[in-house]
């Protein structure tokens, strides 16, 4: 069961944004950034879900998933934080 403060919205509308962006870095490693963004009818940033992955040159797969929430502060706090590691088979 959620809860609400009892005010009303000014605008119902709430959209999803989603970012992906690729890169090889310095290292020759690919850094996959998938940013989503849930944003309400007036522009502000409610929530978000970012999910870097880093596939390493040797195979290596790191996977840092990041969720966070606006505060009643209207900034942004990190309420979840996920890693994974999975190493490179060194006999495939």
């Amino acid at each position: 069961m959620s809860e609400t403060n009892g005010t009303k919205p000014e605008s119902d509308d709430l959209d999803l944004v989603e970012i992906e962006v690729e890169v090889i870095d310095d290292d020759g490693n690919l850094v996959d950034d998938d940013v989503v963004v849930l944003v309400d009818g007036e522009g502000n940033v409610l929530a978000t879900d970012e999910t870097v992955t880093i596939v390493g040159a040797d195979g290596t797969i790191v996977v840092d998933e990041s969720l966070a929430v606006s505060g009643a502060d209207g900034e942004l706090h990190v309420v979840d934080e996920d890693v994974a590691v999975l190493e490179a088979d060194e006999d495939a």
